[in-house]
């Protein structure tokens, strides 16, 4: 896993790459305050400074002190109250990439050794100062992509999942027990659970964990995106709709058909939902063979997405059209917004006949009148999209954001099915035992409560170095 021991003095810049005005150089493990005190030259010893309490010096060589590396501040904490567990220290110095490759040079000769990824998050598992499921929580709150993700990130450092857990790992515990302590007394043939009771509570417990597993579809989209594409016929207003929505000029908008002959996407975000949205290629019969291939990928990201929008010209009147393409076209998507464009240039009659026009045709989808060119109708398109997805994702519940939980609680979920059919079959209660045991493994791996070499390599490498 990682080079040295989990006490070994390790060095890492916690804060970006780059220049910036202030940077952070973190070490941690034994004896790393006595390692760092003869480079400080401050108003007291480094040794005798206080927990978490900052101090002004400089930094040097301790064997070429004139001229010193740089002007900081340092903090001190002392095992056991730090990050890690173990003594630390944090120097907060400018933000030079030159003067930061000279501080850890410092370091790395006097004993430190560079961290890898995740170290300092590790030891502080190592050392109980959390679990794991706080210590993956901290690499989902950095990788964060918007505002619901990183609310559920922070929720899960709070320790939402471990208290979860530790309940349904509680109630498992329980249950193990009872059946256990029957069979220190198999020779008296004593009951100690009642068997219709632990259905019963095996009952609810499978409903929590499954309760808990239908969030990861939610999960899952708060760290990739929703999906949803544009679609429509040349000049119809795709890409004019596309730069208006995120607010800057991405998608190349003329008059010449066929312009987006590839699909475009960017990250967008919908009160506080991340999107993935994307422009199309123009939807429309043609012999341009690099126009065909830019189509094929608009049917395919149809096919992927969670909802289209479709917008066509209604200045030109072009609504048949539209109800023809979305009959043919829902065979491949279900979710449509459909969109009225241009219609700054239809008057307000005109507009209420379109829409007379559309609720006629029978589809089952809303219609929203918009000009991509003015902003006119956007709030209502965007309000529309908020409660689409709304509906499709719980947001108001605990959100498992992990594939790693998602496997472990799908392995609790199996082992207290087959302990549910052993209790049925009135098989012995050495299996029923056994059975159950497995279920509570699963959750103790979900904590870190047991776990394994290669599952802390997975975990950790992900993280970035100086975390």
């Amino acid at each position: 896993m990682f080079r040295g021991k989990s006490t070994d003095p390790i060095v890492a810049i916690a804060t970006p790459p780059g220049k910036s005005a202030i940077a952070i150089v973190r070490l941690a493990g034994n004896g790393v305050i006595q390692l760092v005190a003869p480079c400080f030259q401050g108003k007291q010893p480094l040794t005798q400074a206080k927990s978490r309490q900052l101090i002004h010096g400089w930094l040097v060589h301790p064997e070429r002190p004139d001229p010193p590396l740089d002007e900081v501040l340092i903090a001190v904490y002392r095992a056991p109250h730090s990050y890690t567990g173990q003594d630390m220290v944090e120097i907060f110095t400018h933000g030079s990439p030159l003067l930061l490759k000279q501080i850890l040079r410092l370091f790395t000769e006097r004993g430190a050794r560079l961290a890898e990824p995740g170290e300092f998050t590790l030891r502080a598992v190592l050392h109980g100062k959390m679990d794991l499921t706080r210590a993956e929580a901290i690499h989902e709150l950095i990788e964060a992509r918007s505002t619901r993700a990183l609310e559920t990130a922070i929720r899960q450092l709070r320790g939402d999942l471990f208290q979860k857990i530790r309940n349904l790992r509680q109630q498992l515990t329980h249950l193990t027990a009872l059946l256990e302590l029957e069979l220190d007394f198999a020779d008296q043939d004593v009951e100690f659970a009642s068997r219709t009771q632990l259905l019963q509570l095996l009952n609810q417990l499978i409903q929590e964990i499954e309760n808990l597993l239908g969030t990861y579809r939610t999960g899952k989209a708060l760290k990739e995106g929703i999906p949803i594409v544009i679609v429509g016929h040349p000049n119809a207003g795709k890409s004019t709709l596309f730069n208006r929505l995120i607010g800057e000029e991405r998608a190349i908008v003329t008059d010449i058909p066929g312009t987006t002959r590839d699909y475009l996407e960017v990250e967008w975000e919908i009160h506080g939902f991340p999107v993935r949205l994307i422009d199309t290629a123009g939807l429309r019969e043609t012999t341009d063979p690099i126009e065909q291939i830019g189509i094929a990928r608009t049917q395919q990201q149809l096919k992927q997405s969670f909802c289209a929008l479709y917008i066509f010209d209604a200045h030109n009147r072009t609504l048949n059209q539209a109800i023809h393409d979305l009959t043919t076209l829902q065979q491949i998507q279900t979710c449509w917004i459909v969109l009225a464009n241009k219609v700054d240039l239809l008057t307000p009659l005109q507009q209420e006949k379109l829409q007379k026009e559309y609720q006629q045709s029978n589809l089952p989808y809303p219609l929203v009148l918009l000009s991509a060119k003015t902003g006119e109708g956007i709030p209502q398109l965007i309000e529309t999209l908020r409660q689409k997805i709304q509906q499709e994702y719980n947001l108001e519940e605990f959100i498992l954001l992990s594939e790693r939980h998602y496997q472990a609680l799908s392995q609790a979920r199996q082992s207290l099915l087959e302990t549910q059919q052993a209790l049925q079959q009135n098989l012995p209660t050495e299996i029923i035992s056994s059975i159950l045991r497995h279920a509570l493994d699963a959750l103790s791996i979900l904590t870190g409560e047991i776990t394994t070499e290669d599952i802390l390599n997975e975990i950790f490498s992900r993280f970035c170095i100086g975390k």
